[in-house]
């Protein structure tokens, strides 16, 4: 607002006055309230992905860009993604197993940014994926050979042995053989006529053996 001033000075035969003379005061000092953001543990964890929270209060300012920047805490350079909402949430993907992350929620007004705590998590281990194995028919029987049958996929650990088990059904112990490829085919040899026989594929790997499922064949008759 302008105002407009004058001095004066008054005798017993008058008033003498200034100049008059005008000055404008200032606009009002604006108060910015900053927005209030919080930063809440992550959830959703796995050896890839994690899912960021965290919470956002306006203030006095809208609010132009939001949601959070996260980093592998060793590194240099955040990355920011958004999430919209008062009470945000964001899934990160594509993470590297056993690692320590660092997060933080933001809100970003015309005055700047307002971040919330840091805070971390860090990623499981890769989960093993055992081998999947098949047992299938055996084939071309005889009264003391069979071909036994089966595949093996790999999982996510090197196969160190695979092959098949086998033995009478009315026996004790395995015989083990081993097999090759992912297709496997193997005829054993030296069976009794006439009698039932149990087998079953297997894979080995550094965490343990699979095995398929258990079958049975007969071997044909000493005459055949």
């Amino acid at each position: 607002t302008e105002y407009t001033f004058k001095a004066f000075a008054t005798t017993a035969t008058g008033t003498v006055e200034g100049t008059a003379m005008t000055f404008t005061t200032t606009a009002a000092p604006v108060v910015v309230t900053p927005p209030t953001v919080a930063t809440l543990a992550a959830t959703a964890i796995t050896h890839e992905s994690a899912t960021l929270n965290g919470t956002i209060t306006a203030g006095s300012e809208t609010i132009t860009a939001q949601g959070f920047m996260y980093k592998a805490t060793a590194a240099a350079d955040w990355t920011t993604v958004n999430a919209t909402g008062t009470t945000i949430s964001a899934t990160l993907s594509a993470l590297t197993a056993e690692t320590e992350y660092t997060f933080k929620a933001f809100a970003t007004t015309a005055t700047g940014t307002v971040e919330g705590e840091a805070m971390t998590f860090t990623t499981s281990a890769t989960p093993i994926v055992a081998p999947t194995v098949v047992t299938l028919a055996a084939t071309e029987i005889t009264n003391a050979t069979a071909k036994l049958n089966g595949t093996v996929t790999a999982g996510s650990e090197e196969i160190v042995a695979q092959g098949f088990m086998y033995k009478a059904s009315n026996a004790a112990d395995w015989t083990t053989v081993a097999a090759v490829g992912e297709t496997m085919s193997l005829t054993v040899e030296g069976l009794e006529a006439e009698l039932e026989y149990v087998f079953k594929a297997f894979a080995t790997t550094a965490s343990g053996t699979t095995e398929g499922e258990e079958l049975t064949f007969t071997t044909l008759s000493g005459l055949n």
